[in-house]
C-alpha cells in the first residue's frame, strides 16, 4: 500500500473516531432527544447555587447532578405544556418564587435567571393533570442519555437513579475472615 493510501486511511479512521465521539461529548451533560444540556451551563448554575448556600459542605459538584436533572425535566415539562396548550403567567411564577427567599437572589443573577424561570414553569406545568400525564409519556418515550459522571438515568422514575454516583470505579468490598 502506498504512503498516500496509508495516510488517507489513517485520516478517514481518525475522522470516524472523532465523529463517533461526538455522540457522547464531555461538553454535554445530557441529551434529551436531540436537545443538549450543556455541561458548562450545568457547572455555572451549580456554582451559583453553591455560592448562595449557607451550608459549607455544598459545592458546585454536589449540586451538578440535581441541576442537570432539573434541566432535563424542564425541557420535557415545556414540551408537555406546549402539547397541552398550557402557558405559564408571570403571576404563577411569582407564586413559586415566593416559596423560598433564596429564589429572589437566583432570579437576579444572569447565570441562574433562565434556570429559575424553567424551574417555576415546570412546577406550574406539572401541577396540571393533563400536562403531568403528557410529561410522563415523554419521560417514557424520549431518549435521554446523561453523561456518566452524573450517574444513571432511570426512565421509569424520570430522574437519576438514587445512589448512582457517576464514579467510574467503586469501593471494593472488605474481605471478612
Amino acid at each position: 500500500m502506498s504512503k498516500a493510501r496509508v495516510m488517507v486511511a489513517a485520516l478517514a479512521t481518525a475522522g470516524l473516531l472523532a465523529f463517533a465521539g461526538c455522540g457522547n461529548s464531555p461538553q454535554v451533560a445530557a441529551y434529551v432527544g436531540d436537545f443538549r444540556v450543556q455541561q458548562d451551563t450545568v457547572e455555572a448554575v451549580s456554582q451559583v447555587l453553591a455560592d448562595a448556600s449557607s451550608d459549607a459542605y455544598d459545592t458546585a459538584g454536589s449540586f451538578s447532578p440535581t441541576v442537570m436533572q432539573i434541566m432535563v425535566q424542564t425541557k420535557l415539562a415545556a414540551q408537555a405544556g406546549e402539547a397541552k396548550g398550557i402557558s405559564v403567567t408571570e403571576e404563577q411564577r411569582q407564586q413559586i418564587y415566593a416559596q423560598n427567599e433564596l429564589y429572589a437572589g437566583l432570579l437576579k443573577n444572569p447565570v441562574t435567571t433562565d434556570f429559575m424561570t424553567g424551574y417555576a414553569n415546570t412546577s406550574v406545568i406539572l401541577g396540571n393533570e393533563a400536562a403531568l400525564a403528557a410529561y410522563k409519556d415523554l419521560i417514557a418515550s424520549t431518549p435521554i442519555r446523561v453523561n456518566p459522571r452524573f450517574g444513571t438515568w432511570d426512565p421509569e422514575a424520570g430522574g437519576l437513579v438514587e445512589g448512582s454516583s457517576g464514579s467510574l470505579s467503586s469501593v471494593a468490598p472488605i474481605k471478612q475472615g
